[in-house]
């Protein structure tokens, strides 16, 4: 192999590599290529769980509201095209309302699941519970200003019932 050939070569496969969104076509390239494979995707819906890959992920992202990445910390709001980064107990948060299917939260079960924690002390851990639903509902503000995400119930939270929201993760 020529020394120019491999150095195309090492400049594709550090793209195939990048952190950096890779234009579709390029992406297309690089997979026939073989010298990168498409991503494996799961997406949360309201209506389950479903494997993807990113090009269909980005067929899909028009017909919802909110689109949650857990990989890469973001929230979206399509619609706008707006997007909130680098916030992973956020979207960790809003990812864990979205798995309770329209039932409400409690305090506890929150703090046990986003926190990974054993133990809840209601007094002192509930605020910390609070000051992050306060956090997100500011978040969501900004994204959907016209829109009340989230419900708060006696017992808990949840995420409004008409919302059209997703999680996606990155499968290893």
């Amino acid at each position: 192999m020529a020394e120019e050939d491999h150095l195309e070569l090492q400049l594709l496969r550090a793209a195939a590599h990048s952190t950096r969104a890779t234009p579709i076509g390029l992406q297309s390239l690089l997979e026939r290529l073989q010298l990168c494979r498409s991503h494996q995707l799961e997406l949360r819906d309201r209506s389950g769980l479903r494997l993807i890959n990113e090009a269909d992920l980005a067929q899909l992202l028009p017909r919802f509201e909110l689109y949650v990445d857990l990989n890469r910390s973001t929230i979206t709001a399509p619609s706008c095209s707006t997007a909130i980064s680098g916030r992973p107990l956020m979207c960790t948060l809003l990812s864990r309302l979205l798995v309770s299917a329209n039932k409400v939260v409690d305090a506890e079960t929150l703090f046990r699941d986003v926190w990974c924690s054993t133990e809840y002390h209601a007094l002192r851990h509930r605020n910390t519970v609070y000051v992050a639903i306060t956090r997100l509902r500011r978040l969501l503000r900004e994204l959907l200003p016209t829109r009340e995400v989230l419900e708060t119930a006696e017992s808990g939270w949840r995420l409004a019932q008409d919302l059209k929201v997703c999680v996606v993760r990155a499968l290893p």
